[in-house]
């Protein structure tokens, strides 16, 4: 099985059709984000706004799409629901966390399919599987209705095999999306110079060299780094917030679970911290 789906449905009678990351609410059927955690919980009673958006511009929704757990991975390897295929390279994992709705649209599926992206979510696994993948400006697209309710970097976005396809999916789910015109000059390009394994850039070196792009300026980025790791910081707080209330299930894949345990001791360590500095703060203030 290629596990792309994880349910074939039938929203709208559009002549697009859309397949739709099991995270965002669909009507009559229950958001499970890939998590046997969430596998009995009750069908939505509403529509999320995008699902809207998508049925009154012509689309028909056909699927919900496999996800790496809750949305909380890069791999987009799933051991409950069956990791996704990569249709274009079938022995390498098909990234994640929206992994189905790229693969979707790899294997010629769908016209379109919409994913959501935190730290990459849409990029990567757009890359892993050959198309063409867009986190859109935080706040441009509707996230009511997606899991996990509440996030500062989360986003809903679009996958697509052909730009022309990408730029409709835009006007289907933001009201306000105006394509751009494709400038007459040349683009200017360099390449960022961060810190990857070796391998990588190797990769990314001979495939400029075949481009004809092996002269590319490099440019540095200040605190690329440290706001890496604030970002990351958040994204792994926030997802303790939504999530933490499945732990104790023990419904919830290792890797998964681990790094939710892992953000519950930090959060316990930072609360006993909390206690004594306001303790001590107490103390202080008897004192005078």
């Amino acid at each position: 099985m290629d596990h792309i789906f994880s349910k074939k449905i039938s929203v709208g009678n559009g002549i697009h059709t859309v397949a739709i990351k099991d995270t965002i609410h669909i009507q009559g059927f229950q958001t499970c984000a890939g998590s046997a955690a969430l596998s009995n919980t009750q069908e939505e009673q509403h529509h999320a706004d995008i699902i809207e958006y998508l049925v009154k511009n012509n689309c028909s929704v056909v699927g919900k799409t496999n996800l790496h757990e809750l949305a909380f991975g890069i791999t987009g390897i799933n051991h409950f629901t069956g990791t996704s295929i990569n249709p274009k390279y079938p022995t390498l994992i098909p990234g994640g966390s929206s992994s189905g709705s790229a693969a979707a649209v790899a294997a010629g599926l769908v016209d379109f399919s919409i994913g959501t992206d935190t730290g990459g979510s849409i990029r990567m696994p757009a890359t892993c599987c050959g198309v063409f993948g867009l986190k859109p400006t935080y706040g441009r697209v509707s996230r009511n209705g997606v899991l996990p309710e509440y996030s500062s970097l989360d986003c809903v976005g679009p996958f697509a095999a052909k730009i022309d396809l990408l730029t409709h999916a835009m006007t289907c789910i933001d009201p306000s999306f105006v394509a751009a015109d494709v400038p007459k000059a040349s683009p200017k390009f360099a390449l960022l110079d961060v810190q990857a394994d070796e391998l990588i850039w190797n990769s990314i070196h001979s495939y400029l060299k075949a481009c004809g792009l092996e002269n590319l300026p490099k440019l540095s980025v200040t605190h690329f780094e440290e706001a890496y790791d604030a970002g990351m910081q958040i994204i792994n707080y926030e997802n303790y917030q939504a999530f933490h209330h499945l732990i104790d299930t023990d419904l919830l894949g290792t890797d998964v679970a681990s790094r939710l345990k892992m953000q519950q001791k930090q959060a316990q360590q930072m609360s006993c911290r909390l206690i004594k500095f306001v303790n001590n703060l107490g103390m202080h203030s008897m004192s005078f």
